[in-house]
């Protein structure tokens, strides 16, 4: 752990060094996020100009789902963003590069670059939940805003092992091949309530992969209490962590069935 912070804060120093050096770069970069988050909560508001409620949650409800999926996804963007770029690693020789280097292969892609918009965003998820949550205006207790927290992060973490199982397809397919545009797809349906989704569906996103905790979940903590869903949350905490565990197993099962592309 603290060789992973120690690795965070070179790597992030090193990127905060590139923005202060590419200052335009930096503003032309966020704008795009911001328009993004924006359009979000617009696309919201439309949709409640002509309903009351949306499967029993009020607009301020759906717009905390919205602020919730911000925080989760943005924290997996901001560590997992170079596995975007992973195939393009492969093809032009990068990947080869940063193999040769004395550092954890996972932590260095996790840390090669930190695209800024996403630090924007999550800003911009922090302001959305505080809006939303005062607005309803809801008491959260200590414990409450803890909990809420601790399922943000796991939801976080869910998505981080989710976009390294997919990305580590690359590996073994010489960069031809990954399920990581078709899962990331799937997540963009997080930013609305999993209650307007038939049962099939609901249960596949709360039991089979608990994308639940990314958004819905740490709304309900805040509207209804943690008193319900203390084992859920126990049953999310086991299922996560095992994920993570296994995410990072078949990452490296991956990286040595690797070949270079280079002659």
């Amino acid at each position: 752990m603290v060789k992973f912070f120690s690795l965070f804060r070179c790597f992030l120093s090193m990127n905060i060094k590139k923005i202060l050096e590419y200052r335009m770069d930096f503003i032309i970069g966020i704008i795009p996020s911001i328009i993004s988050s924006l359009f979000g909560l617009i696309f919201i508001s439309l949709i409640f100009e002509n309903i009351q409620s949306l499967t029993g949650l009020s607009y301020y409800n759906c717009q905390m789902i919205y602020g919730f999926f911000l925080l989760s996804s943005s924290l997996e963007r901001i560590l997992c963003g170079n596995f975007q770029q992973l195939r393009g690693y492969i093809f032009n020789g990068t990947l080869d590069l940063i193999f040769t280097r004395p550092i954890n292969l996972l932590l260095h892609l996790m840390f090669l670059n930190f695209n800024e918009e996403y630090f924007i965003q999550f800003i911009i998820g922090i302001g959305v939940v505080i809006h939303s949550v005062t607005s309803s205006g809801l008491q959260l207790s200590i414990l409450t805003l803890c909990l809420i927290a601790y399922v943000s992060i796991l939801g976080a973490l869910l998505l981080i092992s989710i976009t390294i199982i997919t990305s580590s397809l690359y590996f073994i397919s010489d960069g031809t091949f990954s399920l990581f545009n078709a899962v990331n797809n799937l997540t963009t349906y997080l930013k609305y309530p999993i209650t307007i989704f038939g049962k099939t569906i609901r249960f596949f996103l709360t039991w089979v992969l608990p994308l639940s905790a990314v958004s819905f979940l740490p709304m309900q903590l805040a509207s209804e209490g943690f008193n319900n869903h203390l084992l859920y949350i126990i049953y999310l905490t086991i299922i996560i962590v095992a994920l993570l565990m296994l995410s990072v197993k078949i990452f490296f099962y991956g990286a040595k069935k690797y070949q270079s592309t280079g002659n």
